[in-house]
């Protein structure tokens, strides 16, 4: 098996072209052009963190499939206590937050986050089947970054991922 290509993808690591036991993603035959190769700077992404919080396994694995494909570190988790202690000592560059989760639920941990003021600056978009306007405002409010309504499409996943990963960077970089 090539280096980086996990059991499920296609011959040549492309997730969209993988097939999935649970289909929550649009799988097209030819992937968008942002998707085709991993990026020129995929060994610099390695260092760079993704999380996607998820108490469905099967969603953890595909938003996987495309974090790495785009040359990030990927690590997916089930609950949010899990996702603040996580991130108090990895930092990640986005944390990728569904709402509906057993325990601290994804408003909650969100909240959590960003009252701590050593996360606060992490974004988080929330990666959520629900899409009423109260859904989203709501979660703009804990102070979420983005929203996403599954299921998704894997290119505007990515697409997404890399915008947050990339502004997380320019604003730190404006600090200094």
């Amino acid at each position: 098996m090539a280096s980086g290509v996990r059991p499920g993808d296609a011959p040549d690591g492309n997730p969209l072209r993988a097939e999935s036991p649970k289909q929550v993603l649009s799988w097209d035959e030819r992937p968008p052009e942002i998707l085709a190769t991993p990026d020129a700077g995929e060994s610099a992404n390695r260092s760079k963190i993704v999380v996607a919080v998820d108490d469905d396994p099967d969603n953890v694995e595909i938003i996987g499939k495309i974090a790495r494909f785009a040359g990030y570190t990927f690590i997916g988790i089930s609950n949010g206590a899990e996702c603040v202690s996580l991130a108090m000592r990895m930092a990640p560059r986005l944390i990728l937050l569904d709402v509906q989760m057993p325990g601290i639920d994804g408003y909650e941990t969100c909240r959590l986050l960003r009252n701590n003021p050593n996360l606060a600056h992490i974004p988080i978009a929330f990666l959520t089947a629900r899409k009423t306007g109260e859904d989203v405002t709501r979660s703009m409010r804990v102070g979420g970054n983005d929203f996403v309504i599954k299921p998704f499409d894997a290119a505007k996943l990515c697409e997404r991922i890399n915008f947050w990963v990339n502004r997380r960077i320019s604003l730190r970089s404006k600090r200094r």
